[in-house]
């Protein structure tokens, strides 16, 4: 079914600010609807967390190829990555069978990531004593005491030579199965041998930034499994507890519905708060995406069209997670062997980014702050349809745009962006817009193997004033940024 309607879709590309594109059939024909977005520069709704700095790295030299300079500097500089989430499994560096520790294997991953991010989050995953989860018989998990003893002996090893490690997320997915599917009760006994491993660490090290313990990390936003975990919790009679931030996955249901992300915050705050816990706890979305599980359509045109709905939709959760509160939502993932629809680096071609990768890119040249949108005409439902964000601070205005059709929709977009009220900055200055495109044919290495970098579509000056307006055309699953910078 996806596979012919990519066949018959329309294949459409914005040039010059207007759609344009070949006839597809009636049936699957596209449909151009004309909107307005207006921004206000004047109305100020506070900093922007901006969650282009929250990223998942999948291990160098197992699950994604070891990062060149150029790549790491790249995350850094151009996608502002600041904290980086890496595994840590026990079972690479501990053999319980003969309890032999073999610490190094993780020395070259760590000293990589910490090379462009300012902290890390570990997450912990499960170890087996004897078989594994789809092992017939199924394997044994090992004791939490176990578990604590080479949590706390790997800690103390890696933080004292890579302090970058500022936080632990018990044990990947406990829910899931090859993770052991446990109960809660059954996880807390291992998320209190996290916290214990954590401030034995603490104190033998008297760290600057000192470890923080969170989870439960369920795959998904599970409304019967956190809240388990917080009643654990707040029934832990230790007074040398803690929670230092609560964390989830969300997937799948997020394709057909992203605004779902904008309350997951609030109600986690009212977990924390029914139960007299503190609602300032952080919430972490340590994985979230479109796409649970494997990379890959049934061939190369499935891939091209997964990576541009990626790019779109999660350019609309990010937004809502952002705006709902959600302290960080890390992006799933640099690169990774089994999973291309979600790369943020191309396979095999050195500082390439995807159409997601670009999308992030994007975010990291928003402003500081967060200004008022308001979309007449053509809104969108649920987080499908055409949205914006728009930021602004001393040097200038930015405005991100997209349109998000999930995997079937057929509606493109005339959009009419006005910025109004420029910031005092612009005074007597002229105006310089630049704006980047991600489609089909822009930003797009699958189109274009020489596409190697962010497509630039206009960069051009006008006459001071306090507001300017351009019409920028979106087909299906695009992103614009629109930038505005004072000039003499």
């Amino acid at each position: 079914m996806r596979g012919l309607r990519r066949k018959l879709a329309i294949v459409a590309v914005c040039v010059a600010g207007s759609l344009v594109g070949q006839t597809a059939t009636a049936a699957e024909a596209t449909t151009t609807v004309t909107a307005n977005l207006t921004v206000d520069a004047s109305v100020n709704n506070g900093p922007l967390n901006n969650h282009s700095r929250f990223i998942n790295s999948s291990r160098s030299g197992f699950l994604q190829a070891p990062l060149s300079a150029g790549e790491r500097a790249q995350l850094r500089d151009d996608l502002h990555v600041r904290t980086t989430r890496m595994f840590f499994a026990p079972k690479e560096v501990y053999d319980p069978a003969t309890n032999a520790y073999n610490l190094s294997a993780y020395d070259a991953n760590l000293a990589e990531v910490s090379t462009y991010s300012d902290r890390l989050l570990v997450s912990t995953t499960s170890l087996w004593e004897n078989g594994e989860w789809n092992t017939t018989p199924k394997g044994t998990l090992v004791s939490p005491a176990v578990y604590g003893q080479v949590l706390t002996t790997a800690l103390r090893d890696y933080k004292a030579r890579y302090p970058k490690i500022e936080y632990i997320e018990c044990w990947n997915e406990p829910n899931a199965p090859e993770h052991g599917n446990i109960t809660m009760a059954k996880y807390y006994e291992y998320y209190k041998a996290c916290y214990e491993a954590a401030n034995t660490v603490n104190a033998a090290l008297n760290p600057t930034v000192p470890l923080k313990v969170g989870g439960p990390c369920p795959s998904n936003f599970n409304a019967t499994l956190i809240p388990q975990f917080l009643d654990l919790y707040k029934a832990d009679a230790n007074p040398a507890k803690r929670l230092d931030f609560v964390s989830y996955h969300e997937y799948a249901v997020l394709s057909a519905n992203p605004k779902i992300a904008y309350t997951e915050k609030s109600t986690v705050v009212s977990w924390l708060t029914a139960r007299g816990l503190d609602p300032a706890t952080p919430v972490f979305v340590t994985e979230y995406g479109l796409y649970p599980g494997g990379s890959t359509g049934t061939d190369l045109q499935d891939l091209a069209h997964d990576q541009l709905v990626q790019a779109a939709g999660m350019a609309s959760t990010s937004r809502y997670f952002m705006l709902g509160g959600t302290d960080a939502a890390f992006h799933w993932a640099i690169r990774h062997k089994t999973n291309d629809r979600k790369d943020i680096l191309v396979d095999g071609a050195e500082g390439v980014l995807t159409p997601y990768g670009h999308m992030i890119e994007m975010q990291a040249k928003l402003k500081s702050d967060v200004v008022e949108v308001t979309p007449i005409g053509g809104a969108s439902v649920n987080g499908i349809g055409l949205q914006a964000l728009a930021t602004a601070d001393s040097s200038g205005v930015s405005v991100m745009y997209w349109n998000y059709q999930a995997d079937a929709g057929t509606t493109a977009y005339k959009a009419n962006i006005t910025v109004k009220n420029l910031p005092a900055s612009f005074a007597g200055k002229r105006i310089r817009l630049e704006r980047w495109l991600v489609d089909a044919t822009h930003s797009n290495y699958r189109y274009d193997p020489a596409q190697t970098t962010l497509t630039k579509v206009e960069d051009n000056t006008y006459p001071a004033g306090t507001q300017i307006t351009k019409g920028p055309g979106l087909p299906e699953n695009s992103i614009g940024l629109m930038v505005l910078t004072p000039v003499p």
